[in-house]
């Protein structure tokens, strides 16, 4: 029998609505704070808040991918730094690619 098993075997309908209101808790705790950037952020873009916006949640998710993964040992640690930078890489060339379009667009 796994702890998962017996842990919903002695679950009762208290502890299940006390552990919803716990998750509704810690959710808002991190989403309040996130969204209100994400709004502040739109706000402040101006004619292309989109790129900032898209790099605001680039930057949050890279970091809740690493957190997420901190226990899983060293090896799938450095696996994970080694995508990030990939995908860091590939996004500085959409950027780039992005304002030369935009640049070229204006001439």
């Amino acid at each position: 029998m796994t702890l998962f098993n017996i842990y919903f075997m002695l679950q009762t309908l208290g502890f299940f609505f006390k552990d919803l209101v716990k998750k509704l808790a810690v959710m808002l705790v991190i989403s309040l704070p996130l969204v209100a950037a994400l709004q502040y952020i739109i706000k402040w873009g101006g004619q292309y808040f989109f790129i900032y916006a898209w790099l605001f949640t680039l930057v949050v998710t890279l970091v809740c991918t690493v957190v997420c993964q901190l226990d899983t040992g060293a090896v799938h640690l450095i696996i994970i730094i080694i995508i990030i930078i990939i995908i860091i890489i590939i996004t500085i060339i959409i950027i780039i690619v992005i304002i030369i379009i935009i640049i070229i667009t204006f001439i």
